[in-house]
């Protein structure tokens, strides 16, 4: 009945919000500001207590099945993207893009308990696979957001993007930055900070991040010995 009643809900908050498109979707108890060109698409979604801000041109989230609690959505420029793939559980969970032609892709299965992404710039992205947990406060930054200049005005920080694989654990407190990928079945461990690349199924820990064991393999339960 309750979940009767959350579609009904939806249904009707829908007709109200212009550029939202909702398929069997729960939609709930969430601030949106969609401007004009802008476009939101949700696929067996529900979505509760979000801040979303969408504007400038052609600007797009596409949601395909995930559940995202409390969290925050903000898209700025042009022909930006944020697709969502399904069967996720993001909780507190904030997206900031913008610029011009940027993407952020979240997999299948993908849970987090608190995160922040912030892509930034041109033709920059933040790609995460399937299957990946991300702990309590995880940073993942495909900016610097500010320009840093030499004597001739030129910029010497731009923006780079970030590739995480499928089946990454990311440890509370994590930081990644720019121009860094994470191979598949990776571990960071909590507190770390990942300035440069990590390969496949490798335990990694420290400020900057070091390997400290290859060839392992994590699951998602809880440990038991």
């Amino acid at each position: 009945m309750l979940q009767i009643i959350l579609k009904l809900f939806t249904a009707i908050k829908i007709l109200f919000i212009k550029r939202l498109k909702a398929h069997n979707s729960v939609f709930v108890l969430n601030h949106v500001f969609i401007g004009k060109g802008c476009s939101v698409e949700l696929h067996n979604a529900y979505m509760s207590h979000l801040d979303m801000h969408i504007e400038g041109h052609n600007n797009k989230l596409l949601i395909n099945g995930s559940r995202y609690l409390r969290g925050e959505i903000k898209i700025f420029g042009e022909n930006n993207i944020v697709e969502i793939g399904k069967g996720g559980y993001l909780a507190k969970l904030r997206i900031v893009v913008r610029g011009n032609n940027c993407k952020v892709v979240i997999g299948d299965g993908v849970t987090t308990g608190s995160a922040y992404i912030a892509c930034m710039g041109k033709d920059n992205y933040v790609t995460i696979g399937d299957d990946c947990m991300l702990a309590e406060y995880v940073d993942i930054w495909a900016t610097d957001t500010h320009g840093i200049y030499d004597n001739q005005e030129n910029l010497i920080n731009s923006s780079a993007p970030i590739v995480i694989g499928k089946h990454v654990w990311l440890g509370k407190w994590v930081s990644i930055l720019k121009g860094v990928s994470i191979g598949d079945g990776a571990v960071v461990g909590m507190k770390a900070l990942v300035t440069k690349s990590i390969a496949t199924k490798t335990l990694n820990v420290g400020s900057p991040a070091q390997v400290i064991k290859k060839d392992i393999n994590w699951e998602r339960g809880f440990i038991n010995k």
